[in-house]
């Protein structure tokens, strides 16, 4: 299997999981739009569902681009900086909904429901960062190599 067969394999697998993450994300925001909404943008779990949303996006992304890579240096300068910027934005939604649940966090320890705050709450929202960091790290390395590339 050559380069070109296996881009396109890994394309069409990510198209694919991308198309299965939106059909589960309509009916998440269908339920979120029956509330006001003051009480979406204070529930952590519409940004969980927002950082989802995005990732999806960036798999449609990616599977465009597996298939039809950047050639030119200034494109990709500006695929490096959009990398970047979507790692940035994939970071910044579970940061919010980790400082919405803090707050919370007295009334928790109060109550001893400090393990349910953990495994319901933080350790979803501190999972999804990961793909936010990652994307971010290889946004900066694409840009950081691209430099190296224009002074050489």
């Amino acid at each position: 299997m050559d380069i070109r067969e296996r881009n396109r394999l890994i394309a069409v697998t990510s198209f694919f999981i991308g198309v299965i993450m939106i059909i589960y994300l309509i009916p998440q925001f269908i339920l979120f739009s029956r509330y006001n909404l003051s009480q979406v943008f204070l529930n952590p779990y519409f940004y969980i569902f927002l950082h989802l949303l995005f990732l999806t996006i960036t798999l449609f992304f990616y599977s465009y681009f597996m298939l039809r890579p950047v050639k030119t240096l200034k494109a990709r300068k500006t695929l490096a900086i959009g990398v970047t910027c979507i790692g940035g934005v994939l970071l910044a939604f579970p940061l919010i909904g980790i400082g919405l649940m803090v707050p919370s966090l007295p009334y928790v320890l109060s109550e001893g429901g400090f393990i349910v705050f953990w495994l319901m709450g933080l350790i979803p929202l501190l999972a999804v960062l990961i793909p936010g960091i990652l994307l971010f790290m290889h946004g900066w390395y694409l840009r950081k190599n691209l430099r190296s590339e224009t002074i050489s």
